[in-house]
């Protein structure tokens, strides 16, 4: 068999506990046709220390050190290092606190080369902090048309994580990922799906998903982040929208209920605590300016009356639904 160059791109930060596990999962692979890009985010702790130990006893693990710049920076250095070096075959990305089954490569490369696909999409469990375990991927219809599984992917019915999925390196010549934004993947992955002409899914679960790493950014749930997640989320569906134009018209209308109920959300809250710049909090007004029109359910259409209007009840409203979101997640945290 055709044996392609698998890159695998790991940003790593505050990931002690859990870094290992992931890179021995790598370095245990069938598919021995690889190699990984560490990129050290300015960890505070001993990630460094251990990226440098892997690359020292197996050659196929490479260090670069930054400073601390965050996901999508740490992503992009990967990348620019890949295409620095003019390499050639796929492409993986890996969260340094998420791990692989032995055979993951095998059966992406194997797929991928049997079907010439530009990506396969591998299922994936999903660790929650208890020890449980999840197949996530076993909702996912069997779908084997690229274009439905696009618009799915538009849609946000499969997820749009960078992990877990075998992409052509091509793809990502020139894209990268927006910096100091979260819900950087949902923003960017659905645009390297586009422009992909042959994809597929494997339902079957290749990929752990960790939640139970207390430091990564999902597990932040102070409502200061929550405002600003919720923000840059508004932002990645006003990017689906433009996208749903381009590539699926009939994805459009959907696109645009999903940011205007982002941008609905976010703007309420921040009545009650203000987290948006003046110039941020007007690009969600201007955006439900611009669809003040569209036909929406009566609470998302109270809720854009609200916020175009001078009325007091919005600060009432945003402050009911930053408590809303606090009682939620600190009954969560106790479980």
């Amino acid at each position: 068999m055709n044996q392609p160059l698998v890159t695998i791109i790991i940003p790593v930060y505050k990931v002690e506990k859990y870094l290992r596990r992931c890179l021995d999962s790598i370095a245990a692979q069938t598919y021995t046709n690889f190699e990984v890009i560490l990129i050290d985010d300015g960890s505070p702790d001993r990630c460094g220390e251990i990226c440098d130990a892997y690359a020292a006893k197996d050659a196929r693990f490479r260090v670069i050190h930054q400073e601390n710049r965050g996901v999508s920076a740490a992503r992009n250095a990967g990348l620019d290092d890949y295409f620095k070096r003019k390499k050639k075959g796929y492409i993986f990305f890996a969260d340094s606190d998420d791990y692989l089954m032995a055979n993951t490569l095998e059966i992406l490369v194997v797929k991928a080369l049997e079907g010439s696909f530009d990506i396969v999409m591998a299922g994936y469990y999903e660790i929650e902090r208890d020890g449980a375990r999840y197949w996530r991927s076993a909702s996912w219809e069997n779908i084997t048309n690229a274009e439905e599984i696009q618009k799915n992917i538009l849609l946000d019915k499969l997820p749009n994580f960078p992990w877990g999925k075998l992409f052509t390196a091509n793809l990502w010549e020139y894209l990268r990922f927006p910096e100091k934004r979260r819900m950087e993947d949902l923003y960017l992955i659905p645009r390297v799906f586009f422009y992909a002409k042959r994809v597929c899914l494997i339902r079957a679960p290749l990929y752990f998903y960790n939640h139970e790493n207390e430091e990564s950014s999902m597990n932040n749930w102070e409502i200061s982040h929550y405002i600003r997640l919720r923000y840059d989320w508004f932002l990645a569906w006003e990017e689906h929208e433009k996208l749903a134009a381009q590539y699926a018209p009939e994805c459009h209308k959907e696109c645009v209920v999903q940011a205007l109920h982002k941008a609905v959300r976010v703007g309420l809250m921040n009545q009650s605590v203000k987290v948006l710049s003046d110039e941020e909090y007007e690009t969600i007004v201007a955006y439900l300016r611009q669809h003040k029109n569209i036909p929406v359910k009566m609470g998302l259409h109270i809720g854009r009356r609200l916020l175009l209007s001078d009325s007091k009840l919005k600060y009432i409203v945003g402050y009911i639904q930053c408590w809303d979101v606090i009682r939620r997640e600190k009954r969560k945290s106790k479980k």
